[in-house]
């Protein structure tokens, strides 16, 4: 990493509007890499739809009062479809308190797809629950 820095292959991008991520797209619509090592801090701008090619490296920090199931699994989306040599090497960080939310969410949809995917008669799904608050 030292010499990443001395010999500038790092390069960190502040993205906090619109125009900024007009401006910083390729010609795929993804943000265009300068460097080996690229680094964007942003916040809900860059978590709809954007597209970073190759990205292994991601800190979540969203920390709402109420996490909304949806509105987190649609964040998840960033992460993309990962071929599994990138996965071995993708590292995602977070807060315990995000990481707990975030697995409970799994859990729930994990199951409410098992409950789906089930034949025959008993086929019936009944999922209701309250979290517990995770402060």
């Amino acid at each position: 990493m030292k010499k990443a820095l001395n010999d500038e292959h790092l390069v960190t991008e502040v993205v906090n509007s619109e125009q900024d991520v007009e401006n910083l797209l390729n010609q795929q619509g993804e943000l265009r890499l300068h460097a080996p090592l690229n680094i964007f801090i942003g916040g809900q701008i860059l978590d709809r739809g954007i597209t970073v090619h190759n990205v292994i490296g991601f800190y979540y920090g969203r920390n709402p009062r109420n996490f909304q199931q949806d509105t987190v699994m649609q964040h998840s989306r960033m992460y993309g479809a990962r071929a599994i040599d990138d996965v071995v090497v993708t590292r995602f960080y977070t807060t315990q308190k995000i990481y707990n939310v975030m697995k409970r969410m799994h859990e729930f949809d994990s199951e409410l797809r098992r409950s789906l995917s089930k034949e025959g008669e008993d086929q019936q799904v009944v999922f209701i629950e309250k979290a517990e608050n995770e402060d």
